[in-house]
């Protein structure tokens, strides 16, 4: 069942937590909960879940990272261009 979510682990300064994203908007909820529980049950270092979804400003967030990263790579790119051109 875990093997249908994708996930990142993310470590926090003040608190560790795992976090999972859900590919696949139509999953049920019952699915969410019960693969959690089996998270739980199966590592004992899980102390408790929370499952939400996600907000505006994640959704936000999401997009301004992407972007960043794309205009870092471009910046790359025409770095690179630039120093070819000049050799």
């Amino acid at each position: 069942m875990i093997g249908a979510l994708r996930f990142t682990v993310e470590c926090l300064t003040l608190k560790d937590y795992i976090h999972f994203h859900v590919g696949e908007p139509s999953t049920p909820w019952h699915l969410l909960f019960e693969t959690m529980e089996a998270v739980k049950r199966d590592f004992p270092e899980v102390e408790d879940y929370s499952v939400s979804e996600t907000t505006l400003e994640q959704v936000f967030l999401s997009f301004a990272k992407k972007q960043r990263i794309e205009d870092e790579e471009n910046d790359d790119v025409i770095l690179e261009e630039y120093m070819e051109d000049t050799s």
